[in-house]
């Protein structure tokens, strides 16, 4: 094989490599943030067929400091039907604060069944329980605190 028609497959491959590492990266990053994340990077705001309905936090459960991750907070979703559904400010009050309700109620359900859980297993399938990683409910980013 030449010197040029190397290069020319060579040169092929990387334009090809490129395109398609480019194309899975944008629908990676669709299924994972939403299909307004590109124009959010781009610093455009949202993209087509409007804003996202809800700022999102990152997986379920609790941040280091105690902060609740995981979905949009009980703020912004009170935002999204507010906007949709023209609520009162008092209604979007009592929304948020429903949620917030129905979130606490909810921690305190999945603590309890935690302790259960641990209070089931051996020491030693307790600690490698506990190291373990726990699944996230939601896709989205990485984890950080949010409006709660």
């Amino acid at each position: 094989m030449s010197r040029r028609a190397l290069t020319l497959a060579l040169t092929a491959a990387l334009i090809t490599g490129s395109a398609l590492g480019l194309i899975g990266g944008i629908l990676l990053a669709r299924q994972w943030f939403g299909p307004h994340a590109m124009h959010e990077l781009r610093g455009r705001g949202p993209g087509p067929g409007g804003p996202p309905p809800f700022e999102r936090g990152g997986p379920g459960g609790r941040g280091p400091r105690g902060e609740r991750r995981g979905g949009p907070s009980a703020d912004a979703i009170g935002r999204h039907l507010r906007d949709e559904l023209s609520l009162t400010d008092a209604q979007t009050t009592r929304i948020v604060d429903l949620i917030r309700t129905s979130r606490t109620r909810v921690d305190a359900e999945r603590d309890s069944l935690h302790a259960n859980i641990g209070r089931t297993l051996t020491p030693d399938q307790r600690q490698r329980w506990e190291r373990m990683p726990r699944p996230s409910r939601l896709p989205g980013p990485p984890p950080g605190p949010s409006e709660d």
